[in-house]
């Protein structure tokens, strides 16, 4: 039996700058969700803290139990000119972003909505890249704020 893979040029990353950052996590829709243009890679990373025992109720075995969690996304993209009424986000965009310091919503999922993680972020890393004989590119790191979300939270 083939596998119906999901293809990562169909997970692609969306920005909201609309809804309201207090608005609850299951009450966040896709409605205000703008592309990101011209993405070349984007992802998803999740850490846990832990705390480690080293008693020796322990053992030989080490221990450890969870703490603190957080969670970063990441994005590549290939800069362009917008055209007169595209509403999809951009290098300038997503520079201003970072530089006011914004809190947003952010979502990247895949085209058929099997895959969905999102949140609000800011942007804490962004860079412009313009190498002799290639296209300029732009990339950031967006840290996530709260709880991130998937496909069984989001509103309908």
């Amino acid at each position: 039996m083939a596998e119906n893979y999901l293809k990562g040029t169909e997970f692609l990353f969306y920005v909201d700058t609309t809804t309201p950052a207090t608005t609850a996590l299951n009450a966040v829709t896709l409605a205000n969700a703008k592309l990101v243009k011209c993405l070349t890679s984007n992802g998803f990373s999740g850490t846990t803290n832990t705390i480690e025992s080293n008693s020796k109720c322990a053992g030989l075995w080490a221990e450890s139990i969870a703490d603190t969690a957080g969670w970063t996304m990441d994005f590549s993209a290939e800069a362009l000119e917008l055209q007169a009424l595209d509403t999809s986000i951009d290098q300038n965009a997503l520079f201003n972003l970072w530089k006011n310091k914004t809190v947003f919503w952010g979502f990247m999922y895949d085209i058929a909505s099997v895959t969905l993680r999102y949140g609000l972020m800011r942007i804490d890393s962004y860079s412009d890249t313009g190498a002799k004989g290639s296209i300029q590119e732009f990339s950031g790191t967006l840290t996530g704020i709260g709880v991130p979300g998937d496909q069984t939270t989001i509103a309908p």
